[in-house]
């Protein structure tokens, strides 16, 4: 049925309003909202305080929604070259009696994004999943080329857009919070 998707995007209008109206950027994902925005290094506190008020007002709304914000599954990730890494805020976010500290590494649909962009993480854990998918295959040659290319190269291969992506570093720091 088409209406479901209709009355959803119904029901996030006001929330992406409400994230549009502090200058920010929303991403959402089935039940998953990601809250975003960039800044010049020196602007990075600002970036974090227009960040802290919306995660508040987005508890708020979804409170008044009769909607439950997990803080257990919210993370927030400083962007920025290496080096800039050192002059990230490393202030935590608060969502009512929670706080949220910033990290350097965060899964998004399968990708592991580091805070200096390089997808460090990604691949290194793509290559380790690999690899224990290798160990446990003992079959004949005709078979294992098949398995390597159904179950090894789709891991490679996954995002591999991002991976190109991943070579160009934004001008100064950004924040993510989901």
């Amino acid at each position: 049925m088409v209406l479901r998707p209709i009355l959803f995007l119904l029901y996030t209008t006001d929330l992406l309003r409400l994230i549009d109206l502090m200058e920010l950027h929303s991403y959402l994902y089935a039940d998953d909202t990601q809250i975003y925005g960039s800044c010049a290094s020196d602007a990075a506190p600002a970036l974090q305080q227009r960040i802290s008020t919306c995660v508040i007002r987005t508890l708020e709304w979804m409170q008044a929604n009769c909607l439950q914000l997990n803080a257990t599954k919210t993370e927030q990730l400083w962007c920025a070259p290496p080096r800039q890494q050192e002059y990230l805020p490393n202030i935590p976010l608060l969502i009512g009696s929670d706080t949220i500290q910033p990290v350097r590494c965060v899964q998004n649909l399968g990708i592991y994004i580091d805070s200096d962009l390089s997808l460090k993480s990604h691949i290194s854990k793509a290559v380790s999943n690999c690899f224990a998918t290798l160990r446990r295959l003992l079959v004949s040659q005709p078979v294992l080329f098949s398995l390597v290319m159904s179950l090894i190269m789709t891991r490679l291969d996954y995002c591999s857009a991002t991976l190109g992506w991943s070579s160009q570093s934004p001008a100064g720091p950004s924040a993510v919070c989901g």
